[in-house]
């Protein structure tokens, strides 16, 4: 019986104790009205990101990405009728135009103010592969697309019709990429 008894009542001392040691009483000045201790400015700036990201998102700029492209280039390379479907992405504003018949698509993501800081695109993620430069400041982004800088902003293009996002595909991105650097 008394085997049994300490089992449990040790086990249960020891965690009251530990319990115990944990609460105490801090003498000294309050913290500061109007919320916590104040944070170093990349930090505090990073936790409002977070908190916007779970209060719906953070603020972002009215651009309609669906208008910079124009509707008879879309149309020339898709279909008629084919109408651009704008969506917040995760890194910025896209557009992204298919045709449900072929479902060959034209995709065009423009990254938020600041993904390209001083012009330049981010650097390369060699996970991913070798970084292929296509000139003129673009490379060759993921799925075959052209990635590219459109002032301060970190942009992507994708062209995907017969030539299955090859060099055809590949060429036209670069173009269409061209004139919405230019509208930026």
């Amino acid at each position: 019986m008394r085997s049994t008894l300490s089992r449990v009542f040790v086990p249960v001392a020891l965690a009251a104790l530990l319990l115990a040691g944990c609460s105490s009483t801090v003498t000294g000045s309050a913290a500061p009205e109007g919320g916590g201790p104040s944070v170093p400015g990349d930090l505090a700036e990073a936790q409002q990101q977070a908190e916007d990201i779970i209060e719906g998102g953070a603020p972002q700029e009215s651009l309609d990405v669906c208008a910079l492209l124009p509707a008879a280039e879309v149309e020339a390379l898709l279909g008629p009728g084919v109408t651009g479907v704008p969506n917040d992405g995760i890194n910025g504003n896209v557009c992204a135009w298919e045709n449900p018949d072929t479902y060959n698509s034209v995709t065009l993501e423009i990254g938020r103010p600041g993904t390209a800081a001083g012009g330049q695109l981010p650097p390369w993620d060699a996970t991913v592969g070798e970084e292929r430069s296509l000139g003129d400041g673009m490379r060759e982004g993921p799925g075959g697309g052209v990635q590219f800088v459109a002032g301060d902003r970190d942009c992507f293009l994708q062209v995907v019709t017969e030539d299955l996002g090859g060099s055809e595909d590949e060429a036209t991105a670069i173009e269409l990429a061209q004139q919405v650097r230019g509208t930026l």
